[in-house]
């Protein structure tokens, strides 16, 4: 709104702007306004952000308090009239008018049955059977306030003769049933509430009641009560009567959700939405709540009251031949498939087959439900695979070797599995067993331990390694041999005489090779004359 403002005033004032520097002038204070309001703007949404978390939480308490506080506002008056206005309505009372005429003709064969209709063809927007079934959407919902109304209008007077009633009775339409029975009777122990109530909240009413601080209403608050109860179940008799209604055109309202769930259950939904348009914006997690109502768990307290997970959808024949520990699974499956045949009832195509889309979609939710039924597969019992006889590759080098090295049997362990054919071997006691020696000591093996073969090599490579890197070689020599020498240069020298001899004949071989096939020759030269 601020930038509209600020371009709708810069539009006006350059109609009186004659020269370009001043139009100009204008437009850069205008931006610099603009900025300023942008940066106003930028800080009230970083401040909206940073409470974003609270506000949800923030403004649903304060919504339920305005809603609490604005019923309160309207119970604070005694005239019924006003409190609950709808049920003596001329709106209300042509309503039924039409709704009994309408049922009446359906009776009578006049408009013939409506599930046979086309809806392209039954239902326009114009029809007044459809414009019935419209305003019968909008009349449940104000019912169902009026309910509201009427049974904190009663808890209000009522509290003063059994202020507990309220907290065991939480159904709007029970608890005025209860109160019209109960009246004015100073014991409520010896009212029969066995056709309205569990058992179980009876004998919390019971018990309650002997203990209760209430005390006796007067005639004219008596009377009042009773009216308002009766209004009550009035309203819930004529909701029963639309919802019939609506139920019986549900076949061409919505083919697709009444082959999906039934025409009670998508009647309910549709009605609790406040039309079909309604139903497709609520989403399929939602839906599966719609209809959900409080209840107590033993009636005794108002803190064991649950939401139930279980709503419409929950009472339908689908849900209900499901085994009770897969109806939760099977109620959010088949909410999905609700929202997808809301949608299709909405845009419903006049060519194709009314419900076939609702009747795919059931099938589809029943395979799903049998699937989850099914037992495991049982483990297949799997041959063992064909023995393979080829050598298996092995790893070689010489890590491997050196491993093998330091694992493989001993010259002494092979002499003592073997044994001599037809020759006791010796024994020798170790502890309360004997162990055998095989050929070890026998005239038939070496005597001796010796090394294998391999091993002397392994032993020769490794002397040869440690001398080339010591710079000797292994070859033995005299222990007369010493490594003094004496030079000219520095005397009495400490070397290595196998190293000076390998340097010498290399000397040697060098100098047989380059002067081996030469010699010295005189050559006489003649002296010139004199």
């Amino acid at each position: 709104e601020k930038r509209a403002r600020g371009r709708l005033s810069t539009n006006r004032q350059t109609q009186r702007y004659m020269s370009a520097d001043d139009l100009l002038a204008d437009f850069e204070d205008e931006d610099n306004n603009e900025a300023a309001v942008n940066e106003e703007e930028e800080q009230e949404v970083e401040a909206t952000v940073e409470d974003d978390d609270g506000v949800d939480e923030e403004g649903d308490a304060l919504m339920k308090a305005g809603e609490e506080k604005a019923l309160r506002e309207k119970t604070k008056s005694s005239d019924l009239e006003k409190v609950a206005p709808l049920l003596h309505s001329a709106r209300f009372t042509h309503y039924l008018g039409r709704l009994h005429d309408t049922v009446a003709k359906d009776k009578a064969g006049a408009s013939g049955s409506s599930s046979g209709k086309k809806r392209a063809t039954a239902y326009s927007e114009l029809d007044p059977e459809y414009q019935l079934i419209v305003e019968s959407n909008d009349i449940t919902l104000e019912i169902f306030s009026e309910i509201t109304t009427l049974h904190r209008w009663i808890c209000d007077r009522y509290a003063s003769k059994f202020p507990e009633l309220e907290g065991l009775v939480l159904n709007p339409l029970e608890y005025a049933k209860v109160v019209r029975r109960l009246g004015n009777e100073p014991d409520i122990t010896a009212v029969d509430l066995s056709d309205i109530l569990p058992a179980s909240t009876i004998m919390a009413i019971s018990l309650s009641a002997s203990t209760t601080s209430g005390s006796k209403l007067d005639d004219a608050t008596t009377a009042q009560v009773q009216r308002a109860c009766q209004m009550a179940i009035d309203l819930d008799a004529a909701r029963k009567e639309v919802l019939e209604f609506v139920e019986s055109r549900m076949s061409v309202i919505a083919p697709n959700l009444s082959a999906l769930l039934g025409t009670t259950v998508a009647a309910n939904m549709i009605v609790a939405a406040g039309g079909l348009t309604g139903l497709c914006k609520i989403p399929a997690n939602n839906l599966q709540m719609l209809g959900a109502m409080r209840k107590t768990a033993a009636g005794f307290s108002s803190a064991t009251t649950r939401l139930q997970a279980s709503g419409f959808i929950f009472s339908s024949d689908i849900i209900q031949k499901t085994p009770p520990s897969l109806r939760i699974k099977a109620v959010r499956q088949a909410a999905c498939k609700a929202a997808l045949s809301a949608r299709a009832d909405l845009f419903i195509d006049p060519s194709e087959e009314p419900g076939k889309v609702g009747r795919d979609m059931r099938e589809i939710v029943e395979k799903v439900i049998d699937k989850w039924q099914e037992a495991p597969p049982p483990k297949q019992i799997k041959p063992l695979a064909a023995p393979d006889d080829k050598p298996k590759p092995k790893r070689g080098g010489k890590r491997v070797a050196k491993m093998k090295q330091r694992t493989q049997q001993t010259e002494l362990r092979k002499q003592a599995n073997r044994m001599a054919f037809g020759v006791a071997e010796e024994s020798v006691m170790s502890g309360d067993t004997s162990k055998g020696l095989g050929m070890i000591g026998s005239s038939q093996g070496s005597g001796k331990l010796r090394m294998a073969a391999q091993d002397k090599g392994l032993l020769k490579a490794a002397k040869e390694k440690a001398a080339k890197r010591i710079g000797g070689t292994t070859t033995s020599t005299s222990g007369l041999a010493t490594s003094l020498a004496f030079t000219p240069v520095q005397g009495l020298e400490l070397g290595n005489p196998e190293i000076l001899a390998r340097m010498q004949a290399k000397v040697d071989q060098a100098n047989a090779s380059y002067f081996g096939g030469g010699s010295f020759k005189k050559v006489r030269t003649q002296e010139p004359p004199k």
